[in-house]
């Protein structure tokens, strides 16, 4: 790969630990590692014994990782053009888009998607972190989640839905120009966070 300066990893791809190895070598050689989605999981389907980004973490690589969020206020079709964009104009753009959507310190085993509609911001969570021995899946503990809510008029709510609540509640958040930072206080399963 020592002829790349990118590598960009699809949507709900598997990697195996020889090929997280070869990435991170990528990244300590300089090279830059986009995922849309972090992987989760080997080749077997088995949960990877590191996190992705833990992996990138432990090896002080955090600034050759980028994310990109599949599911933001653009559309996939968006991505596709964007990545044959920066195939034109460097890869510059492109990192600055993948890095300014949305960062959590989440569990690798949680999905985060976001939808931007033009008065809220929703947030999916989906918690797959499973155990055949207790047949459920583990809770993650807390966690934060920043957004950037450029384009939507000042956020003043923030609420999460999640099946082991019995009502909605209100998540405290920070405010740091654009962006939003909230205290989740983890998923069983599911939940769903509302801005506006």
């Amino acid at each position: 790969m020592s002829r790349y300066s990118t590598v960009i990893l699809p949507y709900d791809s598997c990697v195996s630990e020889s090929q997280l190895s070869a990435l991170l070598a990528f990244a300590e050689q300089g090279g830059h590692v986009i995922t849309i989605g972090y992987p989760s999981r080997d080749e077997d389907f088995a949960p990877l014994r590191m996190s992705f980004r833990d992996a990138f973490s432990t090896q002080q690589l955090d600034s050759q990782l980028h994310y990109l969020n599949p599911w933001s206020s653009w559309e996939l079709d968006t991505m596709s053009s964007t990545l044959v964009n920066t195939a034109k104009s460097g890869l510059r753009p492109l990192l600055a888009l993948a890095d300014s959507l949305l960062t959590t310190d989440a569990p690798s085993t949680v999905g985060v998607y976001q939808y931007t509609m033009q008065d809220a911001i929703t947030v999916f969570l989906v918690n797959f972190d499973y155990s055949p021995t207790t047949d459920s899946t583990r809770h993650t503990g807390s966690f934060s989640l920043t957004i950037d809510t450029v384009g939507l008029s000042d956020p003043v709510t923030a609420v999460l839905h999640s099946s082991e609540l019995e009502n909605p509640i209100d998540l405290p958040f920070s405010r740091s120009g654009s962006e939003i930072t909230l205290s989740v206080p983890g998923v069983q399963y599911w939940g769903i966070i509302e801005i506006r």
